[in-house]
């Protein structure tokens, strides 16, 4: 899943060192025994027929959680601004890879690995600066709920956490309500972003949507209650949450393409060449 634009390495802002990654030890509690609050955000990542449960503002601060399960070494990356995240499979011809988020380009955190310092970016799982630039590793999406939506249909979910400082939970809550509430950006967020597509405005959340080398963005208030699209001939529901509220997309056989739920300046600057869903097609 590659881009197709040239990296400018002038709009890199490097900061290697200043979010330390979760290194997963797979210890967790059954959903239903966090008492978490209801609203609390999870992300949920599948490999090899388990699944796993991680606090989406937990991740958001690390960018990166990295780990095994089933004998399958994986990590989760999260950008908690344009509200990005995947999961990658950090193996390169048998070898096992680590990462931490490396600093910030067009707006979206980038990855780094600790055995070459090559820069990837962290949606496409592709190798864009460094020793490295134009290695692909395999990307998969992730599921977003809420924990009173996944106690309705998962309550014994392995739920993992990190633990973080409580300055730290502060820190991500109170940089997420200025994000939502007045649409903002800071100015060296702004210093790595290439010109933004105008067809919406940058921060518009939506459903982004990958299939082999198309993307597609579908606003929310595009999205309603639910639209059905035809997608080279095949029909793809996307539809809201009844309880979470958060758009997902699946195929008529019950599965999901890469999907992500995020803004559009992060998808569209990841896919220049999207297209944009309409109530009109």
């Amino acid at each position: 899943m590659t881009t197709t634009t040239s990296f400018d390495p002038q709009r890199l802002l490097k900061q290697p060192e200043m979010f330390q990654r979760f290194d997963i030890s797979d210890r967790g509690i059954p959903l239903k025994d966090t008492r978490l609050p209801g609203s609390t955000d999870l992300l949920i990542v599948e490999r090899g027929g388990e699944r796993r449960g991680f606090l989406r503002q937990e991740i958001a601060y690390h960018h990166v959680a990295q780990g095994e399960l089933v004998g399958e070494p994986y990590i989760i990356s999260f950008c908690g601004v344009c509200n990005s995240g995947v999961g990658i499979t950090p193996v390169v011809e048998g070898k096992i890879y680590h990462f931490n988020a490396g600093g910030l380009y067009n707006g979206v955190v980038i990855l780094t690995d600790q055995e070459t310092g090559t820069y990837w970016n962290h949606m496409t799982g592709e190798a864009v600066y460094g020793p490295m630039t134009g290695t692909q590793l395999d990307t998969w999406g992730m599921e977003m709920t809420t924990v009173q939506a996944a106690m309705q249909v998962e309550p014994n979910l392995i739920v993992l956490r990190s633990h973080q400082h409580r300055l730290e939970v502060w820190m991500m809550k109170r940089l997420q309500w200025l994000f939502d509430k007045f649409n903002f950006l800071p100015p060296f967020f702004i210093k790595t972003m290439a010109e933004v597509d105008s067809r919406l405005p940058e921060m518009t959340m939506g459903l982004g949507v990958v299939v082999d080398k198309e993307a597609r963005f579908y606003p929310m208030s595009v999205i309603g209650e639910g639209i059905t699209d035809n997608w080279q001939g095949e029909l793809l529901e996307v539809c809201i949450g009844e309880i979470d509220r958060i758009p997902c997309a699946v195929w008529g056989d019950g599965t999901r393409p890469l999907q992500l739920f995020l803004r559009w300046y992060g998808f569209v600057l990841t896919f220049p060449h999207c297209s944009v869903y309409s109530a009109t097609r």
